[in-house]
């Protein structure tokens, strides 16, 4: 079954900046058009905010997984603006959309990005 795992680690270059990485385990795309989408959302306990996208257009700009790739990482450079989802700690989870396998959620990051 495919899993996604999200980190997100502090831009050691560029200060409140930081790199959202999701790292995909466990796809096996059939075609050489298999794609991946990823929506970031700050989790709250109401509904949950939507932060933003990458790549940042759902169509027709997706990654492109090569054939028998099982394992991928993506990465994307944000403020921390963009991950300061609510008052205090912020808890940010991503859904990760492959073609063929459907949407799978990441674990949740919880942290003070702003």
């Amino acid at each position: 079954m495919p899993t996604a795992r999200l980190s997100i680690n502090p831009d050691t270059e560029k200060r409140g900046n930081f790199y959202v990485i999701v790292r995909g385990e466990g796809f096996h795309p059939a075609d050489n058009n298999a794609t991946v989408f990823i929506r970031v959302r700050g989790s709250d306990q109401w509904f949950d905010d939507k932060l933003f996208n990458f790549p940042d257009s759902p169509t027709p700009l997706r990654y492109l997984l090569d054939p028998g790739l099982t394992t991928f990482t993506i990465s994307k450079n944000v403020p921390g603006s963009k991950l300061n989802e609510d008052w205090g700690d912020d808890e940010v989870y991503a859904i990760v959309q492959v073609t063929g396998f459907g949407d799978v959620r990441t674990n949740t990051v919880k942290g003070n990005w702003s």
